[in-house]
Formats: structure tokens, C-alpha cells, sequence
């Protein structure tokens, strides 16, 4: 068999041009394109071509990126995004449970006269951002340029928190918020990453599971002791990710499916997927 030619093969088998391409894209969207997206965020308002210029945006460096790393009919699959929806969409719902149950725990709770803009305006940005940072970054870099599950999540948890604590001026050295925002990063995309392999690259479950758990914020507003509410909903949330992971876990043991995630590709994943 003749070996791959041209440029867009030789990337296609090159696991570290793979990785470079897909990291200089997130660079990229962390540094260079925060002012013209908020622009046309600003100036299109919530007009559906405003949306629809926003997505257009964000996406056509990462779809171009894709498309020099995978034939295009093996875009769609690399991104998890040919999966099941309905089954994630029940998933969501019942790993959110707790969360819709914390809803009723909080007294002097309304509909909020805003939350169909709300609803939609998150729905959009959560789904464009686990794409991205699920879809894109950690499912290019693990399963086809053999990072392991952890160097990703440090990695972008870098990528992200060193910026955002850069942005405070001279609290750049402050080493709690260094540590404080590293932790809080590092277990929200250990948690999303998880179940995202787990469940077979499906990435309709962290997007089903995040559109749930904003609904309490989005939908409801809370007259009540702002901090009683905020306990509660900590709480809900911290039960909603303990449902998350436990149900994960008895249904692969029940049906007999190997995890995914072990110690052998914490660092680096040396079964990788063709492109």
C-alpha cells in the first residue's frame, strides 16, 4: 500500500501536528478574537442573524482545523456529535433530578419575565462551548494525538485560568486564586471529560447534562436569602455530578462495558483512532 501524500495526509497521520493545529486554535480563541465576537455580540444583539453571525465566528477556525485533520465524513463522528441525542437528553434530565428538586426547596421562588431569552441564549453559548473545549480540544488531543486524560485537562485548564488571572492586574501572583481557580477548573472538565468518554464519545450528554442544570438560573428567580438559595443550589449541584458518576458507573458494571478512562492513558493515550 502507498503511503499517504500531501500535506493535509501527512497531518491526518502526524499526531503532533495534530496536536499542534488544535492547540493553537484554542490559544487562538483564549487571545486573539474576544474583541470582534464581543462586537458582533454587541451589535447584532439577540436577532437570529446576530446568533447565527456569533456561531459563524467561533466555529469557522475550528471547523477549518477539522477539516485538515479528518476526511469530512469523518468530521461529524470525530466530534462525538453522530451519537445518540434522545438517550443523552433522558441522561440529563436524570442526572438534573436533584437539581429541579432544589426548584421547590427555595422559598419566594418566580418565573423569571425573561427566561425563554435566557434559556436560549445559554442553550447556544453552553452548546458552541462544549464543542469546542469537549468536542474539539480534548476529543482531537485524546483520541487521535494520543494526549492522555489528564495532560488535557491541565493543559486547557492552563490555557483558560492563567489568562482570566492575568486580567487582575496584580493579582496574577496571588497563589490562592491561582489555586482556586486551577481546582475548580480541573474538576469541571475532569467531570465533563469523564462522562464524555464514558458514555462512548457521546457529547450530547455534557450538553444535555449542563442545559439542565442552568435551568434553575435561568428559569427561576429566587426572592429568598440569596445565600440560603445559593447553599441549596451548591448542594443540588454537587448531588446532580454525584448521580452523574454513579449511574455512569452501574450501568457500565451492570452491562459489562470496560471504562475507557484508566491509569494506562491518564498521560498519554497510546490507542488512538485513525483520522
Amino acid at each position: 500500500m502507498d503511503k499517504p501524500k500531501g500535506l493535509v495526509a501527512t497531518i491526518r497521520t502526524n499526531k503532533a501536528a495534530i496536536a499542534i493545529l488544535v492547540i493553537a486554535t484554542a490559544l487562538f480563541y483564549n487571545f486573539a478574537p474576544s474583541r470582534w465576537v464581543d462586537e458582533i455580540a454587541y451589535t447584532m444583539g439577540s436577532s437570529p442573524l446576530g446568533y447565527i453571525a456569533i456561531i459563524a465566528a467561533i466555529a469557522i477556525p475550528a471547523i477549518a482545523v477539522l477539516f485538515l485533520i479528518h476526511k469530512p465524513k469523518n468530521i461529524i463522528g470525530s466530534m462525538g456529535l453522530n451519537r445518540n441525542f434522545a438517550f443523552a437528553f433522558l441522561l440529563g434530565f436524570l442526572f438534573s433530578i436533584p437539581l429541579l428538586i432544589s426548584i421547590f426547596l427555595i422559598e419566594d421562588v418566580t418565573i423569571s419575565n425573561d427566561w425563554f431569552q435566557l434559556v436560549l441564549s445559554h442553550t447556544i453559548s453552553n452548546t458552541l462551548l462544549q464543542f469546542f473545549i469537549i468536542g474539539f480540544l480534548f476529543g482531537q488531543l485524546f483520541r487521535y494525538a494520543g494526549w492522555g486524560f489528564t495532560s488535557v485537562i491541565l493543559l486547557y485548564t492552563l490555557i483558560t485560568v492563567i489568562p482570566a488571572i492575568a486580567s487582575n492586574g496584580n493579582n496574577f501572583f496571588n497563589a490562592p486564586m491561582f489555586v482556586q481557580g486551577m481546582s475548580a477548573m480541573l474538576l469541571f472538565y475532569a467531570f465533563y471529560f469523564w462522562l464524555y468518554v464514558e458514555w462512548r464519545y457521546n457529547i450530547w450528554v455534557p450538553v444535555c447534562l449542563s442545559f439542565f442544570i442552568a435551568i434553575p438560573t435561568d428559569v427561576f428567580f429566587a426572592y429568598a436569602d440569596i445565600e440560603t438559595s445559593n447553599l441549596i443550589y451548591d448542594v443540588a449541584l454537587l448531588l446532580t455530578a454525584v448521580a452523574a458518576i454513579v449511574a455512569t458507573i452501574v450501568y457500565k458494571k451492570r452491562n459489562k462495558i470496560p471504562f475507557t478512562i484508566t491509569a494506562q492513558n491518564l498521560l498519554v493515550n497510546k490507542q488512538t483512532e485513525a483520522c
